[in-house]
């Protein structure tokens, strides 16, 4: 996010972080650039720019583990949405919660995981775990 303010000053939002820049069009650009790539998975985008194998290679790593086996598909996306708030990753936890809202979790069911997520994390994952409620409004469920 970049916001202009006055006096040649711009406020950028990146990462976790605010940077004030003079305003300079390089600058900006950078920054602009970077965050198109914060609105998609930086993991895709990485795949994007590596080999094609190695790419293939990891969609099918994550589709074999996803997948029904001893703990249903359905558990197993309530187990990647709490463990993404406990990494604390924003692309992560809203990805995963619209899928698994797809696939049938009900929000009960994704807000007792990640409450649990966020405890273990000492309760600083309680700001991820309010994501998903971003995913409820986007997926039109309530």
């Amino acid at each position: 996010m970049v916001a202009k303010l006055d006096y040649g000053v711009t406020l950028v939002y990146c990462g976790n972080t605010f940077k004030l820049l003079q305003e300079t069009n390089s600058e900006v650009q950078n920054m602009n650039s970077r965050n198109k790539h914060e609105e998609t998975s930086r993991v895709q985008f990485f795949l994007k720019k590596t080999d094609a194998e190695i790419a293939q290679a990891f969609k099918k790593l994550h589709f074999e583990i996803m997948k029904d086996g001893c703990l249903s598909r359905k558990d197993k996306l309530i187990i990647a949405v709490a463990s993404a708030v406990a990494a604390k990753c924003e692309h992560c936890v809203k990805t995963l919660s619209k899928e698994a809202l797809r696939q049938g979790v009900t929000i009960e069911e994704l807000t007792e995981a990640t409450s649990v997520a966020a405890v273990v994390c000492g309760g600083s994952g309680f700001n991820s775990a309010s994501l998903i409620f971003d995913c409820v409004e986007d997926e039109n469920i309530e």
